[in-house]
């Protein structure tokens, strides 16, 4: 009875908005009002607005109250480090998710580009947004505080998800963050080698070693538990995404090592696929002399030769679940802070023909 009358209830309010009795950009009669008007109880009635805020409808603030969203209901995608080559990566492969999700939940959506900031103002920029946008999904990480993307979500007043950043980026932030276990994961991809017998890994990095939740000691240890070689000259370290740098980087690592590693894994995906022509150069077969992991899971790996194995984060159901935490806004979202949600999103150890070759004489 009582979930007849709370569906009832939503039939009423949805057709009340569609009818133009609440027009869009309107605000809802407050709770006690609105209870009254429609004969229910306050739990049926939220239960009704939960309903039509999650179909984009919607939109429940504390400050605000409860607003028909005005048309288009659109939302505010950013990258905010375009510079960067694993945020554009990760950028361009989230953005098809988010977009799945606004068609289906009846949603527009827009770019954002960053020159914007400086070309208008943080305030006069915050306001235009906050009119025309429900909700902003920034792609980016390791923030510091004080960043203008911060400044101007903050100063929207909309509810803004940080889709693949960090833990730390939640403390930073104060902001909803759908983040990959990357310490997982990234182990994932080596137990997996392991389980084929790889004991001689090399780990190529980008820049710097030790990164993917790791520091120096903490890898070696990671190492040691799997029966790997935690020997830090097996640590490959490119200077840059240069192919020419990949190239020249990861050759002259092989020829200086007397025992050769059986394995890469790799920081990226992207990285895995600069390792494919050096070690081709050399000779050396993927996998039947070299296995190679990537990590992050980009389209592009299947089409390779061999297919790469990776793991796979998920980016496109990253920028589904930010949209989908944005049209949930009315369950976290609060002005002033506090009460955002830390949300990890799943991931898988993706196996191609990259690793396929079980190593025997390494097996113990």
């Amino acid at each position: 009875m009582e979930k007849l009358k709370k569906n009832q209830t939503y039939d009423r309010i949805r057709s009340a908005i569609e009818s133009g009795q609440y027009p869009r950009g309107s605000r809802l009669p407050a709770e006690p009002e609105f209870c009254r008007q429609l004969g229910v109880s306050r739990v049926t009635l939220r239960s009704a607005l939960s309903r039509l805020a999650k179909e984009g409808l919607i939109v429940r603030t504390p400050r605000n109250g409860t607003m028909v969203l005005p048309e288009p209901r659109k939302l505010l995608f950013v990258n905010a480090n375009p510079g960067s080559m694993e945020e554009y990566n990760s950028c361009l492969h989230i953005l098809p998710g988010v977009d799945q999700a606004c068609r289906q939940h009846g949603l527009g959506m827009d770019l954002f580009d960053l020159p914007l900031i400086q070309a208008n103002g943080i305030q006069a920029l915050a306001e235009k947004i906050s009119q025309k946008y429900m909700g902003i999904i920034v792609v980016t990480s390791s923030f510091l505080g004080h960043e203008p993307i911060l400044d101007l979500t903050r100063s929207t007043g909309l509810p803004a998800v940080l889709a693949h950043a960090q833990e730390e980026d939640h403390k930073i932030t104060g902001l909803p963050v759908i983040a990959t276990n990357v310490r997982e994961a990234f182990a994932d991809g080596l137990r997996h080698l392991a389980c084929f017998g790889h004991r001689q890994v090399a780990t190529v990095w980008l820049n710097f070693p030790y990164r993917r939740g790791h520091n120096k000691e903490e890898y070696a240890a990671l190492l040691d538990s799997l029966g790997m070689n935690s020997d830090p000259k097996l640590m490959i370290n490119l200077p840059s995404c240069n192919e020419k740098d990949a190239f020249e980087t990861v050759q002259t690592f092989f020829r200086q090592q007397k025992v050769q590693p059986t394995a890469l894994m790799c920081y990226s995906d992207y990285i895995a696929m600069l390792c494919y022509p050096a070690l081709q150069a050399l000779g050396l077969r993927i996998p039947e002399d070299v296995a190679i992991m990537g990590y992050c899971g980009l389209p592009g790996r299947t089409l390779l030769t061999p297919p790469l194995s990776t793991v796979d984060v998920g980016y496109a159901r990253i920028g589904t679940m930010a949209v989908e935490l944005i049209l949930r806004a009315d369950e976290w979202f609060r002005p002033e802070g506090g009460n955002a949600p830390l949300i990890y999103s799943p991931h898988v150890v993706d196996c191609r023909q990259s690793t396929d070759q079980i190593v025997w004489q390494n097996l113990q």
